[in-house]
């Protein structure tokens, strides 16, 4: 099984995500490592600046990627190389209110 492939997959996941971006027709707004200013204020508990977006680093980012996709599809009991492809799919489809039903 996949128990220590997440960074290997977080790894790829970021290359994908890219850094800064802020487009006005993009809903998430301002993004930084695939992480919304919406996302990161819900991990905080406060609202931040988009100063503090663009200044995120792949440690800040990391813990949120765990929680949030990895372990709440339980990727470590899927196959490697599948894991990679639901964690995937669960970043980009922002399914993190599916895995609320899915975990309970």
């Amino acid at each position: 099984m996949a128990k220590d492939n997440f960074r290997k997959c977080l790894e790829v996941i970021l290359h994908h995500e890219g850094g800064y971006v802020d487009h006005p027709k993009d809903p998430g707004g301002a993004t930084n490592l695939g992480v919304t200013k919406q996302t990161y204020e819900d991990w905080m508990g406060k609202v931040v600046t988009k100063d503090i977006i663009k200044e995120l680093t792949i440690d800040d980012v990391t813990p949120i990627y765990k929680k949030n996709y990895w372990t709440a599809i339980m990727a470590e009991d899927i196959p490697a190389g599948l894991d990679l492809c639901v964690f995937d799919m669960c970043v980009n489809g922002d399914v993190t209110e599916q895995q609320k039903c899915y975990n309970n």
